[in-house]
């Protein structure tokens, strides 16, 4: 990997520069579109002058006041990222599934089953944040399903599949094909009934 740059993503989302297993993140980008990376270790100042592309480097400055980081730690990070940004994208998608075909992917095969367990984990909680927080009463969950139907989140077939009752705090989970039996079931029920009595 030497001199070699590749880009990866950090854990909050943001660019950075893998560099001979040294990390930078991106500081500014001057007047002739030269971008300048900074180390990801606060108290180290070392930096590289990519090109506008991102695909060579044109200056390194300064040396690195820590050890690099290991390509274990690095691939680790890698991975995790990787299967985060999939989980996010493809919410259907079981995580086994997607962790299994990054790990095909990788170049290194040196994953204990923790770093399996901490990439599940961190997917799982990626998908989390894409999820509404659970109700904590009646009414938070009628007005959570309210702002849902809002927002169009609960059609199935362009077509609403959640009816929820602003006057009684009733919600039915059904299409307009079950209601129409329904209503074809009720005034069939009725007739019945008068046809009895009468």
């Amino acid at each position: 990997m030497e001199n070699k740059i590749q880009l990866i993503q950090s854990e909050k989302g943001k660019q950075l520069v893998l560099l001979n297993f040294n990390k930078y993140r991106h500081v500014r980008t001057r007047k002739n579109g030269m971008r300048k990376w900074l180390c990801t270790v606060k108290t180290c100042y070392a930096s590289i002058v990519t090109d506008a592309h991102k695909t060579s480097i044109v200056n390194i400055i300064g040396e690195h006041t820590h050890e690099s980081n290991s390509e274990v730690k690095t691939e680790r990070q890698i991975l995790r990222e990787n299967c985060k940004r999939q989980a996010d994208d493809g919410i259907s998608t079981r995580p086994i599934k997607i962790i299994r075909k990054e790990l095909m992917n990788s170049v290194s095969c040196n994953f204990e089953m923790k770093d399996i367990i901490s990439v599940w984990k961190a997917m799982y909680d990626k998908r989390r944040q894409s999820y509404p927080l659970f109700p904590t009463s009646l009414d938070d969950a009628i007005r959570q399903l309210q702002n849902m139907k809002e927002d169009n989140c609960c059609m199935l077939l362009e077509e609403n599949f959640v009816h929820v009752s602003t006057e009684k705090n009733l919600v039915c989970i059904t299409n307009k094909e079950n209601f129409a039996v329904f209503d074809e079931l009720f005034r069939a029920i009725c007739r019945l009934y008068i046809s009895i009595r009468t």
